[in-house]
């Protein structure tokens, strides 16, 4: 609440600065804020104008990253369809080798969408083609949690074999990162 606070008091500042950029800047953190509290439909709203403002300026890294928050902002409010729709924009808006990083999340927060709409076999499409794109980029942390992500999919459906071969991959994307292996999927890997 405290970082929302400050946010907010940035925020009348930029605007008062009439620097657009940083506004957008801190609409997207206020979104993530906000997503973080449960309040959904502020941060989308934010995220929304946050978006705006980087299409005005053509900053696709912004829009990468607001595109993405957005998506997980819809996820959380339930609204799955329309998290679907954006998650579907912005792998086609950041399909190239320069963005791949936010196309990569976009295909592992629909495996997510899938997972929780009990569509496991496009769940895990989704799933394996963020890992066919990251593999090439040895992007660990990014392949220790898609991993660990296929490893809680399979394991909910009860194909244990599969989730332990996705707990051994992960395992090889830590590098001996404590964190990664003590974790909020610790429970996972020491399975």
């Amino acid at each position: 609440m405290e970082y929302k606070q400050l946010l907010t008091c940035t925020l009348e500042l930029q605007r008062g600065w009439g620097d657009n950029l940083l506004v957008a800047e801190t609409l997207r953190y206020m979104s993530g804020a906000n997503r973080m509290l449960g309040l959904y439909k502020q941060g989308i709203q934010q995220a929304r104008e946050a978006l705006e403002i980087y299409k005005q300026y053509n900053r696709m890294l912004g829009q990468g990253r607001t595109w993405e928050e957005l998506t997980w902002l819809l996820c959380d409010d339930k609204q799955l369809d329309l998290a679907e729709e954006v998650a579907l924009q912005g792998i086609s808006l950041f399909s190239n080798r320069v963005h791949q990083f936010q196309a990569c999340e976009c295909y592992c927060i629909l495996g997510d969408i899938c997972h929780l709409r009990g569509e496991t076999v496009e769940a895990i499409d989704h799933f394996r083609a963020a890992l066919r794109s990251a593999t090439p980029l040895n992007w660990h942390c990014f392949l220790f949690w898609t991993h660990c992500s296929l490893a809680e999919l399979y394991f909910s459906e009860n194909r244990f074999d599969d989730a332990h071969t996705h707990i051994k991959h992960a395992k090889l994307h830590t590098i001996n990162d404590t964190y990664s292996l003590s974790g909020p999927t610790s429970s996972l890997i020491t399975w």
